[in-house]
């Protein structure tokens, strides 16, 4: 009768499937506690949401729109479009208010609209400022279709 932990020969045996099963346990084990490590703090595991901004802005150049995405509590990002920089601001939790402003092109730029909105969660931010005529014009949300300031009023 052979023992179950006999090394037999060269080719592995009983000896290699020990070692196998042995393996195999460990990794099952490691995944195991990972596993409970990664159930234990979900918020390790989860990213925060992200919100969709359009923003357009129509002036005597035409029509410019850049779209972005921000996490939920991320960083304030500045936009520079043709004729002035807007700055987004995510907000601090899921439901909360985004803060976007439009300041004059140049140095320093000069706050011309604050806006502050707040979406249902998976909803995008849409915005359209114009600045035509001398004018601040703000619109949200922003309409599927903007024309140029010599096409259309504020």
């Amino acid at each position: 009768m052979i023992a179950a932990d006999v090394e037999i020969d060269d080719h592995g045996g009983p000896a290699l499937a020990k070692k196998q099963r042995n393996i195999m346990r460990k990794s099952a084990a490691l995944v195991a506690s990972l596993s409970l490590l990664a159930l234990s703090n979900p918020r390790a595991a989860e990213l925060p949401p992200q919100l969709g901004y359009s923003i357009a802005l129509r002036n005597d150049h035409g029509v410019e729109t850049q779209a972005l995405s921000l996490p939920v509590g991320g960083d304030t990002r500045q936009l520079k479009l043709v004729g002035g920089v807007v700055e987004v601001t995510p907000p601090a939790k899921a439901g909360g208010i985004s803060v976007i402003k439009l300041f004059a092109d140049g140095k320093p730029g000069r706050l011309l609209h604050t806006a502050r909105i707040s979406r249902p969660d998976g909803q995008p931010v849409r915005v359209a400022y114009s600045l035509c005529g001398g004018q601040v014009g703000y619109q949200s949300p922003a309409p599927d279709k903007l024309d140029g300031c010599a096409a259309g009023a504020n």
